[in-house]
């Protein structure tokens, strides 16, 4: 039972991991677009930034 409950960890362990690696990857990609679009409308848009 244990090695069942281990397997289960690791698992969860390794959606968690690619879950953490698509929200990575997809912020930089807003990242990246957001680094493309003109300042000023980046100003309108995003006055925090």
């Amino acid at each position: 039972l244990p090695y069942f409950i281990q397997l289960c960890k690791d698992e969860v362990w390794g959606v968690r991991k690619d879950l953490d690696d698509v929200k990575t990857g997809v912020l930089a990609h807003l990242l990246e677009f957001f680094e493309m679009l003109p300042s000023d409308v980046r100003r309108r848009t995003f006055p925090l930034y």
